[in-house]
């Protein structure tokens, strides 16, 4: 009982912490404005090499509860299983396998552009060249925590954008006993 409360008391906190500081967030020196209509934890995966994905979610309370399915690549092209998936894909462009995907999808420009932001991870976000309708959002730094940071920032504005879930109340207060208002079944996003 005493682990339930913990994790309901964690999850409470990450979830008004992540709206009060998603609004604005940025990338690189760039705003971070992501759709997030047509992006939900059954329409969204998250692609990402083996390093990137252990090292995100072990360092990530947010990457680690969120409902979202991790797809680790072992071959630089995307699964077919997931191509008709909106992607958070995450990776630095010289990761094993996500490096090469990432380029692939990005004019050199883009390149330049994230290579010149050393020290701040960056957020891309583009229509997916695999599925119409589909959105690919591109999760890059020059190091693992960059990259880390990255998708945690793409996460948190696709949270701050995202419209309740059907069912639930407007009202995502705490309740006076410190119980959430919000029926667990309406967090969709967390774990």
């Amino acid at each position: 009982m005493r682990n339930r409360l913990k994790s309901l008391v964690t999850t409470i906190v990450l979830v008004i912490w992540a709206f009060s500081l998603a609004g604005h967030s940025s990338a690189g020196g760039y705003d971070v404005q992501l759709p997030s209509g047509e992006l939900t934890p059954h329409s969204t995966v998250i692609l990402a090499n083996k390093l990137d994905a252990r090292f995100s979610r072990d360092f990530s309370t947010l990457l680690k509860q969120l409902s979202l399915r991790w797809v680790i690549v072992d071959s630089a092209t995307v699964p077919d299983t997931v191509r008709d998936k909106n992607l958070i894909l995450l990776g630095r462009l010289d990761a094993t396998y996500t490096g090469e995907i990432i380029r692939e999808l990005l004019t050199a420009e883009e390149i330049e552009m994230i290579r010149a932001a050393a020290g701040q991870p960056v957020v891309l976000e583009r229509d997916s060249p695999w599925m119409e309708g589909k959105r690919v959002i591109i999760c890059a730094g020059a190091d693992l925590l960059l990259a880390r940071n990255a998708a945690e920032e793409a996460v948190r504005a696709i949270i701050s954008h995202a419209p309740p879930p059907n069912g639930c109340e407007a009202s995502r207060a705490v309740g006076e006993a410190g119980n959430c208002s919000v029926p667990r079944s309406c967090g969709e996003w967390s774990a």
